[in-house]
């Protein structure tokens, strides 16, 4: 049973994990919890991502505790902490550890006395702002979220290099990204494009007929991937993996965009309203 979770810091955006658990916190070695997960034999694990992000992960850690099972379940960070909450609100919590995105959960989590405070080896090592102070979670990765488009359709004369230029008449109907109102890393960067542009920006942007997904950013770099669409300024890890696998797509930084995205996440209320604005745009599709 540990506790982990991840912080984002601008411009990347980080994958949180937590561990849930209703458990009194006290110090134990690592032998001690080996020690409790053999007698366990399974760590129930959520984790969000694209499929397959986590098996480097559960490969070493079964390899390293052998006797102990790792039991994943993935899917979107939206989902999975719904299951969490609904787990917590029945006072039955399968969940040992969570990697998510939506890192304002952990907070909350954290006031409820859900968490286990744990400390792994090493954690002295770790920057102050990717772990909680008391070991309630800590970072497990950063991802980088940056354009993309595709080669073999946009000329890299044309490639985006800020958020203005996905307003140009030749993207009209060839954007996509993750629906802002589904998921927190899309929501982030609406509201930091927002934040710089202003809500005339979305007027611009849902002009230009974009798509939305809500099954991860892996959709996002796929599809702009296999030329079903143009570009993207969401774009995440399954781009640069893409491009290494040889498909026409490239990944774009740009600096222009505020980075703001702690300050975000840690106001539910915001969030909130956030979500409600986007969703009234994305509704008049």
């Amino acid at each position: 049973m540990s506790a982990h979770s991840n912080f984002s810091r601008i411009p990347a955006l980080l994958a949180a994990s937590l561990a849930c658990c209703a458990l009194q916190a006290r110090a134990e070695s690592m032998d001690a919890l080996y020690a409790k997960a053999k007698l366990e034999k399974t760590v129930v694990l959520y984790g969000a991502g694209p499929t397959g992000s986590h098996d480097r992960w559960i490969k070493d850690f079964e390899q390293r505790f052998p006797g102990v099972t790792v039991t994943f379940t993935g899917g979107l960070s939206t989902d999975l902490n719904q299951r969490i909450e609904r787990q917590l609100a029945s006072g039955t919590v399968e969940t040992d550890l969570a990697i998510l995105q939506t890192i304002e959960d952990f907070g909350k989590w954290k006031k409820a006395g859900a968490l286990l405070p744990f400390k792994p080896e090493g954690s002295d090592a770790i920057d102050p702002a990717y772990k909680d102070e008391d070991g309630a979670f800590t970072a497990v990765s950063i991802n980088t979220i940056v354009y993309a488009y595709n080669t073999n359709l946009v000329p890299s004369a044309d490639a985006p290099t800020s958020a203005l230029d996905f307003l140009k008449s030749r993207f009209q109907g060839g954007l996509i990204t993750t629906d802002p109102t589904q998921d927190d890393a899309g929501l982030a960067v609406f509201t930091m494009i927002v934040g710089k542009y202003g809500w005339d920006y979305m007027d611009k942007y849902m002009a230009q007929k974009p798509a939305f997904v809500t099954s991860g950013h892996a959709a996002v770099s796929n599809a702009i991937a296999a030329g079903e669409k143009l570009a993207t300024f969401d774009s995440t890890s399954t781009t640069p993996r893409l491009k290494q696998a040889g498909k026409p797509i490239e990944p774009v930084f740009s600096y222009n965009i505020d980075r703001g995205y702690r300050a975000l996440v840690s106001d539910e209320a915001r969030l909130t309203q956030l979500r409600a604005r986007l969703r009234s745009y994305i509704a008049q599709r």
